[in-house]
């Protein structure tokens, strides 16, 4: 039995007809469109049994024949309240008539799969006879963008097409029918398939479009379906991609230069909606703490996520491998070292239910770096807005609650919180101030207890922190460079004695007014001091201070003096911390410079009379930044650094999160972000797999061959284990090595000859890759230091770059009032950068360039170290240039130029610039002489010449 009708006919139409002064519009003769109120009222004194837009189909249609019983004619038109018009009133009758254009789409084989469904759709139906049918047909939401595409490429019109159906009629006459219409201009769009499509072949449709579309400009678009929906989405999100790029590389596909907006192009609006919308749908709960409470109970997130807190917020989160990965690290290694840091920027600040915005939310993490494994990895992880000690602290036993070895060495910035934190949960002691006066009796040796953990500060986080510095800041870039490398020294000493000796030399000179010779013609404290720690720097020799200075292995004599007994700082102080001691020597050398004795003849460029008091409170931490407690403990490095959690939150917020608009939604985050610990613990779980074979005897090796290195000097490779062996003795002693470089210049005999399966071909250079130089750092050695002019403003570097005169950003330059400009001055240029190295690595042959200043050249050389690479140095290099090749100028043009520019070619070889530049020196002599009649002869022989 068919289906009752809702409602009956005869009230349907009675109710119509009572309404007919409503629905009819007698200004414009036509029927209100399915939008105006009148079908809605209707609708309502039907009680709302049948919606409005089915009265009004009703009507438009004349079902039921009800515009005979209205008195409508059948051709009456209707008119939309918010339509616009899409032909002038003032237009001729002509434009109002509908045009046809009859076009063909071809669909590629490819195409064709993706619109066509291959398996038949299964309808039901009312028919109890027959239940179900099947259907041919087009994949939904899939042929409509593919067919509209080829009808914009076809018509190039911007008409909303909205399709109604395609039809298969597999035994049919006709294979496909397909029909639509504009949604503005109702121009009606209608396609054909004749026969059906052979396998792996075009199919071509004929196609239709009868309407008044030439005069289509409504502006509408398509809604975004199907795989483009998809295809947006993941570019929006996961591609991180703004819909503005979107829509221009969209355009670019389906558009030409001149051709009107598409329907299919989508507006910046609806990306943006469908960006919002799929963000929305992914989300767990539209709160953020209430979406990570149910997180936390969803696997394996539910073995991840420690603890939450909500007011204030926190979230404790660690993975299992994370923890295993940790313990299989402290069994191969006796002395695990752990960086923390913590970072911002990632998550948004929380609305709480009472209407409180959260304060900024960091990330704190806990970097571990296996250098046997070569792996860097993290062991927990807390997002927090209280950045306390005692939260940070909670965090940091919580995890070591996980039945691990706690850390030997722990690094961290100088964030007060974060070493307060360490202390409380690593070490015995309560407080940081207790652990500090624990360091501070340990170095003054009253006290053997030692602390179960050694807390060091990053290297380069202390280094930024004292340039930050007004004091330091504010100075000349060469000021700058002597106090920021003397504080180096500081870093990198293991003795404590050491340290106040250095201490007191940077004191003196920041205190002192003056500095060079005294009433007495002696060098006075100033003048002493710099000359100690410029030979400090340039060598990293340690100097006893009661010793003479002596010289190096090639008998070059270092410094003149550096001591002066009338200023040597008391030993037998009996002050019960180190910081005590380290003001007594501030008192002492301030009480030194206000003296007479501190007189000299020339003004001290370094005066900073400020600079000591921020040294001196800085100094509190001395056990931190410093090397001193190294000997102590018996382990740990010269320097320290994070960079392990700097390596992690770079490759976070720059690989991880690449693809998304930081800061995210705390929920969003922590989904994400397990995700890549998961995968990332898993690349590093077979990395160690891999390796653990061979642990065991690596580190008998290590153990066997690790070399014992005394307290008084400091390795240049600051990232290799050291043990350590205090020795009391001061004496000279020079930085060792790296042991890997100990044969590095030898050359390889036969014997040494092994079978390596890791040596490769390397024809020109080509096969091996380019070695990356080793970045340097204020506690690399630094001769420059004994040659520069301190109060020079320059900020080049000492041994500069002097540009080829063929860089147009050069200017012309004036000599004998003559404007030249040079090109090709590589041969001179590169003869010159010999020079420099030469005159900066060699005293003594700093001295031959400094005594002979009469060769033009010579002077250019020692300028430059001097004052730097400057706009005078390369007017000396004109000087010298212009002598050399103007000659054979002369010999050609009698007559020099008076006016105008004057360009000059010094390409050449460096055979002939040797030749030109070294006539007075040559390179070397040789004496001829006689014993029968006495004959004496001197021939000078220069570089490159004949020797007959």
């Amino acid at each position: 039995m068919p289906k009752q009708p809702s409602i009956c006919q005869t009230n349907l139409v009675e109710t119509i007809l009572n309404r007919k002064k409503d629905i009819f519009n007698t200004s414009t003769q036509s029927i209100w469109g399915p939008s105006h109120d009148c079908w809605k009222d209707i609708s309502n004194d039907l009680n709302n049994i049948v919606s409005s837009k089915y009265i009004y189909t009703v009507v438009k249609q004349n079902r039921f024949d009800i515009l005979k019983q209205l008195n409508f004619s059948e051709n009456i038109s209707e008119i939309e309240n918010k339509t616009e018009t899409i032909i002038s009133s003032s237009s001729d009758t002509d434009e109002n008539e509908p045009q046809t254009l009859e076009f063909t789409i071809t669909l590629s084989a490819q195409e064709w799969k993706l619109v066509y469904d291959s398996e038949r759709r299964i309808y039901k139906r009312n028919d109890r006879n027959n239940g179900v049918r099947e259907y041919d047909v087009l994949i939904p939401f899939q042929w409509t963008n593919i067919i509209n595409d080829h009808f914009f490429e076809q018509t190039k019109k911007p008409c909303k097409m909205v399709y109604k159906y395609a039809k298969i009629y597999a035994m049919g006459n006709i294979y496909l029918q397909m029909s639509g219409n504009c949604a503005a201009c109702q121009s009606i769009f209608k396609g054909l398939i004749q026969n059906p499509p052979e396998p792996d072949s075009r199919v071509i449709i004929q196609c239709s479009y009868v309407g008044l579309f030439e005069y289509c400009t409504s502006g509408l678009k398509r809604r975004i379906i199907g795989e483009k929906k998809d295809e947006f989405s993941n570019k929006l999100i996961q591609q991180n991609m703004s819909a503005s790029y979107i829509q221009k590389m969209e355009s670019k596909k389906i558009m030409t230069y001149g051709d009107p907006e598409p329907s299919s192009l989508p507006s910046l609006n609806a990306l943006r909606v469908l960006k919002y919308k799929r963000r929305q749908k992914d989300k767990l709960h539209q709160d953020s703490i209430l979406a990570l409470a149910l997180l936390k109970r969803i696997a394996p997130f539910n073995q991840i996520i420690q603890d939450i807190g909500y007011d204030r917020f926190f979230l404790h989160y660690w993975t299992t491998t994370e923890i295993n990965t940790y313990r299989l690290y402290t069994k191969q290694n006796k002395l695990p070292r752990v960086s923390i840091d913590a970072t911002g920027g990632l998550t948004k600040k929380l609305n709480m239910i009472s209407g409180r915005e959260s304060s900024s939310i960091f990330l704190y993490e806990i970097g571990v770096m296996d250098f046997k494994s070569k792996c860097q990895f993290t062991a927990a992880h807390m997002l927090s807005e209280r950045h306390d000690s005692n939260s940070i602290s909670y965090w940091l036993t919580e995890w070591s609650r996980a039945n691990i070895v706690l850390p030997k060495i722990v690094v961290t910035d100088q964030s007060l919180a974060l070493m307060m934190a360490v202390v409380k949960s690593f070490t015995q002691y309560s407080s940081l101030s207790k652990y500090l006066a624990v360091c501070s009796s340990l170095i003054l040796k009253e006290s053997s207890e030692l602390p179960a953990c050694m807390l060091r500060n990053d290297f380069n986080h202390v280094m930024h922190v004292i340039s930050s510095w007004p004091e330091i800041k504010s100075c000349k870039y060469r000021i700058k460079n002597f106090y920021l490398r003397s504080i180096g020294l500081l870093i990198a000493s293991t003795d404590f004695d050491d340290i106040k000796y250095i201490l007191r030399n940077i004191f003196i000179i920041a205190l002192s007014e003056e500095q060079g010779l005294n009433p007495n013609g002696l060098p006075n404290p100033c003048q002493n001091a710099k000359n100690y720690l410029k030979q400090r720097i340039s060598t990293h020799i340690i100097l006893d201070i009661n010793e003479n200075p002596l010289q190096t292995d090639n008998n070059e004599e270092i410094i003149n003096e550096c001591t002066d007994s009338t200023v040597i700082v008391p030993t037998d102080l009996t002050q019960n911390n180190i910081f005590e001691e380290l003001q007594s020597v501030y008192n002492t050398c301030l009480d030194m410079c206000n003296n007479t004795s501190s007189q000299g003849d020339d003004l001290n460029a370094f005066h900073n009379e400020s600079l000591p008091k921020r040294i001196l409170d800085f100094c509190k931490l001395l056990p931190c930044w410093s090397a001193v407690m190294t000997p102590i403990f018996k382990y740990g490095d010269i320097t320290e650094s994070s960079s392990t959690s700097e390596s992690l939150f770079n490759d976070l917020k720059n690989r991880v999160f690449q693809h998304k608009t930081l800061p995210l939604r705390v929920d969003e985050f922590v989904h994400d972000h397990i995700s890549y610990i998961t995968g990332s613990m898993n690349i590093i779980g077979a990395k160690l797999k891999v390796n653990d074979q061979n642990i065991g005897k690596e580190v008998d090796d290590e153990i066997s061959n690790v070399p014992t290195i005394e307290t008084k000097s400091f390795d240049n490779d600051m990232n290799k284990p050291h043990l350590i062996e205090d020795n009391n003795t001061p004496i000279i002693k020079e930085c060792f090595e790296p042991i890997n470089q100990e044969f590095e210049n030898e050359i390889t005999s036969i014997a040494l000859i092994t079978d390596n399966v890791n040596e490769v071909e390397n024809w020109k250079g080509l096969g091996e890759p380019k070695k990356k130089k080793k970045r340097g750092n204020y506690l690399d050695k630094d001769p420059t230091v004994l040659h520069y002019n301190e109060e020079s403003n320059t900020k080049s570097p000492i041994v500069g770059i002097l540009r080829n005169g063929s860089i147009p950003d050069l200017r012309s330059i004036t000599v004998d009032s003559l404007t030249y400009t040079l090109t090709n001055t590589c041969a001179f240029d590169s003869i010159f950068q010999i020079l420099c190295c030469s005159f900066v690595d060699s005293i003594k042959y700093s001295e031959l360039v400094t005594s002979n200043k009469s060769l033009k050249l010579y002077e250019l050389v020692a300028h430059s170290i001097r004052d730097g690479v400057n706009v005078q140095s390369y007017k000396k290099r004109a000087i010298i240039l212009t002598d050399i090749f103007l000659k054979n100028i002369r010999e050609k043009q009698p007559q020099r130029p008076s006016v105008g520019l004057i360009h000059l070619d010094c390409a050449s070889t460096a055979n002939f610039m040797f030749q030109s530049l070294f006539i007075d020196f040559p390179s070397f002599k040789e004496y001829r002489s006689c014993e029968n009649c006495g004959f004496k002869k001197e021939i000078l022989w220069q570089i490159y010449q004949q020797i007959t």
